[in-house]
């Protein structure tokens, strides 16, 4: 049924935040790049988020665009959220690698920001033309 439907969209929606640590799913990044080999850090922080926002973008752009304005609100909060979060910790850091994991929260916030637009030009104005040359 929709309502089904609806709830897995939403699994999926919130599975894709987790791991691109957004808000309120950023709980995990701080420790794990703590813990990881400086060169690996800055591997997972920029090109593993940069395929899972790829991912994301041929999702939201592809089958989900009839959709995506159901959980738009949801997004908006996670990116607003995402923004200040990450922002405002990262001031408070003297770790590198702490810093590094709040700064990539804030990151991830901005570039959802551009996909609650729901519009190519919304994406397009945050400056993720590298993404769409990928399409």
């Amino acid at each position: 049924t929709i309502s089904n439907l609806y709830y897995i969209l939403f699994i999926l929606i919130c599975s894709i935040c987790c791991k691109l640590a957004l808000f309120p799913f950023q709980w995990w990044i701080m420790d794990v790049f703590e813990g990881l080999w400086t060169p690996i850090t800055i591997v997972y922080a920029v090109i593993i988020k940069v395929a899972f926002f790829l991912f994301f973008f041929k999702l939201v752009f592809g089958p989900l665009q009839c959709l995506i304005f159901l959980f738009q609100p949801f997004l908006l909060i996670s990116a607003v959220g995402s923004i200040v979060y990450g922002s405002i910790c990262a001031l408070t850091q003297v770790r590198i690698k702490r810093f590094i994991a709040y700064t990539s929260i804030a990151q991830s916030g901005y570039i959802t920001m551009g996909l609650t637009c729901n519009s190519m030009n919304g994406a397009l104005h945050n400056n993720l033309k590298l993404f769409y040359n990928y399409y």
